[in-house]
């Protein structure tokens, strides 16, 4: 949703959103990490740790075919 990234485009902060799974009405949930201005790549780096602690183990929603 715009209202949650529209802090961080202002204040020029890194931001990343990783999709975490589903919830359990099968609505998609992702986690948010966002950094210091000027630590993008740390931004990166920790979602880029956190996807490959999810890896494809990432539940399929409830409802799916």
């Amino acid at each position: 949703m715009d209202r949650h990234t529209y802090p961080f485009n202002l204040s020029g902060q890194p931001a990343v959103s990783i999709p975490c799974g589903f919830d359990p009405d099968g609505l998609p949930v992702g986690l948010q990490v966002v950094a210091r201005w000027g630590t993008d790549r740390l931004a990166l780096a920790v979602a880029g740790r956190f996807e490959r602690v999810l890896g494809r183990a990432r539940p399929a929603p409830l409802n799916a075919p």
